[in-house]
Formats: structure tokens, C-alpha cells, sequence
């Protein structure tokens, strides 16, 4: 049935929804051979729930040929994909055209090597738009500093890091901070619920303001035993001098009445700001 598609002669857009079946590795093979179109330059291909597994993923780097394709949006959670098959999709730096590139893969065993294996993706030369979804992937602090390494990604503008989950510790959130030296990084979310960055962590993320090109910052440390020495450091956010959207979660922490005051402060920063600091109390400011 995926061949009557490749016979498509003008197809821009591909979006196939096969998630929730029993497909195998094999199966990677002919959707990769999507990418071959001429005229193909968006592709949505949802996979989770599936049993693709390491050589599976290592398949679909035959998209790395797309001769065309400049906006790539891959959803593999809950395949089995281990470091194998991370070092398997980093190749797609290697499609000449891409510029935006997603990809799902929550719930699969990535581990630190496999954050590693990702990080090569900052040598694809024209990608501006990054998303990664690696929560529940047992990443460590070793897989937060390897993906600290993309701060070197010489046109990325806009990353999104969703690392839910992973046992990231102080350390990890230390090494994510340099991201702040990417060039010309403008949008940067990074979501780091249910992890243990503490009151170190917390300090080092709010080195973040300090982007030469930042603009945007989201930061998600929902339950993340940050007290109110956490919350006083995030104050410095306010005087990001370049910085005008915070979205900042700190929620299901230990954050008492003088860290809530501290957060509430940063109101007093950002054009579009956002702090929520229980579930049931968001303080927000637009000027």
C-alpha cells in the first residue's frame, strides 16, 4: 500500500498515523522510502506503541536521503529503542534539507549513551527548529550533559527538551545551563518534571536569562525538592536582559512563603511571564 504513495507526483505533505500496532523493524524500511519523493517536504509519521526496537529506528534513518524533506516529525515512543537505535536516528542530520525536526520518544531505554548518540545532531547545518522528547528514558546526569553538547548547533533557534523522569540530578541541570552559549538559540523549553535538581539546580537553570539571543525560556522543575533558597535564585530571571516570555513551573516542591515572594518578584521582568508555584496558584503578568 506504501508504494501507490511514493507514485504520488506532487505530494507535499505526508501524514500517517500507525501507532498502537505490532509492527516490526521491517517495517521502517518502507516508510523510510517515503523520504524519496522529490516533491515531499513535510512528513508526520506517528509510530509509538509499536515494536520497531533498535534496528527499526536505525531504518528510518534512510530518511537521511530525502532529497526534499525540510520539516520531519517522528513519534517512536514505547518501541524498545535503546543507545542502538538513538545512534541510528542522529543520521538524519544528514537530509540535506531539514530545518525542523521532532522527535517523540518517551518511554523507550535511551540511557546516557543514547542522549549522547543524539547529540550529534547539532552537526546538521541548516536545522533551526530541535524537539526532543526523551522523558522516562533513564537518562541520568550523564545524558543531560550530553545533550548539553547541542548548545554548539551553529543555526538551532528554537529546542525543546522534555526530560521528565530521567533521575536528573544538580549536575545534569549544571550542564544544561550552557545552552545559554548557543548562538543563535532564541526559544528554549526545557521540561524537567519529577527529577532531583534541588536548590543547586535550580541556581545553575537561572544562568539560562543570561542567552546573548534568548527570548523565550520555559522551564518545567515540577517536583524537583526545590526549596526556597531555589526559588530566591530563579528571582535572577527577572533581570535577563534580553528576555521577554518566562514560563516558569515549580510546582509540587518545597517552595514556602519566602520563595514564593522571590518568584513572585519576576512579574516585575519579562513582557509575558508565568509562575506556578502549586497547581491551584498561577500568578501571570503582560505588559
Amino acid at each position: 500500500a506504501l508504494a501507490v504513495l511514493r507514485d504520488a507526483p506532487a505530494l507535499e505533505l505526508l501524514a500517517l498515523d500507525l501507532s498502537r500496532n505490532i509492527l516490526p523493524p521491517a517495517s521502517a524500511g518502507p516508510l523510510a522510502a517515503l523520504g524519496r519523493l522529490r516533491t515531499l517536504g513535510a512528513l508526520h509519521l506517528d509510530l509509538a506503541h509499536n515494536a520497531l526496537g533498535d534496528a527499526g529506528a536505525r531504518g528510518l534513518a534512510a530518511l537521511g536521503g530525502a532529497p526534499a524533506l525540510h520539516t520531519l516529525h517522528l513519534h517512536l515512543g514505547a518501541n524498545q529503542i535503546g543507545p542502538g537505535g538513538a545512534e541510528g536516528l542522529a543520521e538524519l542530520r544528514r537530509v540535506p534539507a531539514l530545518h525542523t525536526l521532532s522527535l517523540f520518544l518517551p518511554h523507550n531505554a535511551l540511557q546516557p549513551d543514547g542522549a549522547q548518540a543524539l547529540a550529534a545532531l547539532k552537526a546538521a547545518p541548516g536545522l533551526r527548529t530541535l524537539l526532543l522528547d526523551l522523558a522516562h528514558n533513564q537518562l541520568g546526569n550523564g545524558g543531560a550533559q550530553a545533550l548539553a553538547e547541542l548548545r554548539e548547533a551553529p543555526a538551532l533557534e528554537d529546542l525543546h527538551l522534555r526530560l521528565d523522569s530521567n533521575k536528573v540530578g544538580e549536575a545534569g541541570a549544571q550542564a544544561l545551563a550552557e545552552l545559554r552559549q548557543a548562538p543563535a538559540l532564541r526559544t528554549l523549553g526545557i521540561a524537567l518534571a519529577r527529577n532531583f535538581v534541588g536548590d543547586g539546580g535550580a541556581k545553575a537553570l537561572a544562568a539560562l536569562g543570561g542567552g546573548a539571543a534568548l527570548r523565550a525560556l520555559f522551564l518545567n522543575l515540577s517536583d524537583n525538592q526545590v526549596c526556597d533558597g531555589g526559588g530566591e535564585t530563579l528571582r535572577a530571571l527577572a533581570t535577563a536582559p534580553g528576555l521577554t516570555t518566562l514560563h516558569l513551573n515549580v510546582s509540587y516542591n518545597f517552595v514556602g512563603e519566602q520563595g514564593t515572594q522571590a518568584l513572585t518578584d519576576l512579574t516585575q521582568g519579562p513582557q509575558q511571564c508565568s509562575i506556578c508555584v502549586n497547581p491551584q496558584l498561577e500568578t501571570g503578568a503582560s505588559r
